[in-house]
C-alpha cells in the first residue's frame, strides 16, 4: 500500500545516516565529513560492524539529546560479494522468525551481520529504553529489513524491538507469507519502503521481483518531488 510521506527533516535525518554508512569508522569518529556535521546536532556515530567476507555492514548512531535512541543504518552495495548476494534470488524458509520464504542471498548476509549487530543493541540498552529505528539504501534496505525481523523475533514481548524501519529504494526480500509475518510482528505502518517514480534501476527490478514472487512488506511512499 502507498502511505503519506515522512516528515521532511526525518527523511533528511534518516537519509544522511544512510549515506555515512559507506564512510568508514575512523573517519566517522573524526567527524569531520560535510554530512557527519550536517547530522552532529540530532545523531553522533556509535560504532560500525562488517561483515568482511559478505562485504556487509551498518553504522550504529545515537541521539545527541537523547542518547538511548539509536539510529541503524546498512550500507548499500560497494563491492562484488554484495551482488553475489543480490543475484542469489532462491526463495528459501525463512530463518528470521515467522512464516514465509525469503531470498537466500540476503538472508545469509543478514544473519551474519546481526550476529555483530545484536551485542551493540544489547549493550546499548536498545531492548529496554529510547527508539530504535533501521535504516538502509538499496542493498541496506535488504539487510535492514531482514536485520529487523531478526530484531523482532530476539525481542519478542519485550520492550524495544525496531520502532521504525525505513528503506530507500529498498528490495522486496521475501514472499506475501512473510510480508505478513514481519508486518504482524513489526506493524505495517513501522515500515516506509521509499522509492522514487524514475528510478531506473526500480523500474528494471519490479517485473523481475513480481515474477519470482517477491513483496514489500511494510508500506510504500514516493519520494516527494523537489519544489521548481
Amino acid at each position: 500500500m502507498r502511505a503519506a510521506m515522512l516528515a521532511i527533516d526525518t527523511l533528511v535525518r534518516y537519509s544522511l545516516a544512510t549515506s555515512l554508512a559507506y564512510v568508514s569508522p575512523d573517519r566517522l569518529a573524526a567527524g569531520q565529513t560535510e554530512y557527519a556535521q550536517r547530522l552532529s546536532p540530532q545523531l553522533l556515530f556509535s560504532e560500525q560492524c562488517t561483515v568482511d567476507e559478505l562485504s556487509a555492514s551498518c553504522t550504529v548512531f545515537a541521539g545527541v539529546d537523547r542518547p538511548d535512541d539509536l539510529v541503524v543504518a546498512f550500507r548499500g552495495s560497494t563491492a562484488l560479494r554484495n551482488y553475489a548476494s543480490m543475484f542469489n534470488l532462491r526463495l528459501v524458509p525463512s530463518r528470521l522468525g515467522g512464516e514465509g520464504k525469503v531470498h537466500a542471498g540476503y538472508q545469509e548476509a543478514s544473519l551474519r551481520l546481526y550476529e555483530r549487530l545484536a551485542p551493540i543493541l544489547e549493550r546499548r540498552g536498545a531492548a529496554a529504553a529510547g527508539r530504535l529505528t533501521f535504516v538502509g539504501h538499496s542493498y541496506g534496505g535488504g539487510t535492514a529489513t531482514m536485520c529487523a525481523r531478526l530484531h523482532a523475533a530476539a525481542n519478542q514481548g519485550a520492550a524495544g524491538a525496531v520502532d521504525e524501519l525505513v528503506t530507500f529504494a529498498g528490495p522486496r526480500v521475501g514472499d506475501a507469507a512473510f510480508a505478513s509475518s514481519f508486518d504482524a510482528a513489526l506493524g505495517e505502518q513501522a515500515t516506509t519502503n521509499l522509492y522514487h517514480d524514475l528510478d531506473p534501476v526500480l523500474a528494471q527490478n519490479q517485473p523481475l521481483w513480481d515474477a519470482l514472487g517477491f513483496v514489500h512488506a511494510g508500506r510504500a511512499a514516493a519520494w516527494p518531488k523537489c519544489p521548481s
